[in-house]
């Protein structure tokens, strides 16, 4: 699983029932989040979100829905991180579940939201949506092909328009490179020296490695975040180690004394933010929508306060632990 593939023959899949491509996602998502350890407590905690969802079929697009929730249950506890595709489908907007809705969920639920059956069939209550879609890139393009990539992707899909246009520089990343700076940069890499392996430490332990008929004798040390220092008798570095993942990771924002920062619980992308500078919040109501394993998150506020200062703007790329709001208390 540490690798950007995953080709994994699992016979759990008797139990979590999950397809391929919805494990593939979770892997991706998992790793997103920095969880990927936990990828165990998602496959079981799979075939009880879906019980508790009335057991409905693992296709598109309800396989990543019921995935996303189960990795917000593992991560955050169970159902305190409800995305809004799952809060729709409660309302009856995806279709009528196979089987009931567990009762606690829905009373759970209903405390901070309104979830009320749809009255009637949810295709016909959907209002139209392309014209809407012209209109806000209408001062980009008039090309059907453009309006639809806004209508199928809102905050990526405006940017790449901008850039289409010519009204955002084209990012480094997305210009093509002629096969020469291919080369040179290849060239590079191979002249550049490896990076010096840190000391072995006492926790080092020797293993036999059998590959067919090849035998291999390695020392495997383990790596625990947030382990404590060695003990004096340990040979000291020679030379700085490259960072731990834990290190890399963004540290706790700091704020004043008297303010809460909310954050980002993982990785994302802000769509949208639901309060303005200077307005008064009560704990539960909602500040922003973060979209997160491809589904859209309502973050709730954790404290009464007021708004303080809104540091990220809306179709951002953040981190997770990244401040995206700042509450006065």
């Amino acid at each position: 699983l540490e690798t950007t593939r995953s080709a994994v023959i699992d016979a759990r899949v008797l139990s979590h029932q999950i397809p391929g491509g919805m494990a593939s996602n979770m892997v991706s998502q998992l790793r997103e989040a920095d969880a990927l350890d936990r990828m165990t407590e998602v496959l079981e905690e799979i075939p009880r979100t879906r019980a508790d969802l009335g057991f409905p079929p693992l296709v598109t697009p309800m396989s990543q829905m019921v995935g996303a929730q189960a990795v917000n249950n593992v991560i955050f506890g169970r159902y305190t991180v409800v995305s809004e595709p799952v809060k729709e489908y409660l309302r009856g907007n995806y279709g009528k579940p196979v089987s009931p809705v567990r009762d606690e969920l829905i009373d759970k639920l209903s405390q901070t939201e309104e979830i009320t059956p749809a009255p009637e069939r949810p295709g016909d209550i959907i209002e139209p949506e392309m014209e809407s879609a012209r209109k806000a890139v209408s001062d980009l393009t008039d090309d059907i092909d453009d309006a639809l990539i806004y209508a199928l992707y809102p905050q990526t899909g405006e940017r790449f328009l901008r850039i289409k246009h010519g009204l955002e520089p084209v990012p480094e990343e997305m210009k093509p490179r002629t096969l020469e700076e291919v080369r040179q940069a290849a060239a590079q890499a191979e002249s550049q020296p490896a990076a010096p392996a840190p000391p072995k430490s006492s926790r080092a332990r020797r293993f036999n490695i059998y590959v067919g008929d090849q035998f291999f004798e390695v020392d495997v040390d383990p790596v625990e975040l947030g382990a404590g220092p060695e003990p004096a008798a340990s040979p000291p570095a020679m030379s700085t180690p490259a960072p731990s993942p834990a290190a890399a990771r963004a540290q706790p924002n700091e704020v004043m004394e008297g303010e809460t920062a909310v954050t980002a619980p993982m990785p994302g992308i802000l769509i949208s933010l639901a309060v303005a500078e200077g307005e008064t919040v009560s704990t539960g109501d909602p500040l922003l929508v973060l979209e997160a394993m491809k589904m859209q998150n309502t973050i709730p506020s954790p404290v009464d306060g007021t708004i303080k200062s809104l540091p990220v703007a809306p179709g951002t790329q953040v981190t997770r632990d990244q401040a995206l709001v700042v509450i006065q208390t």
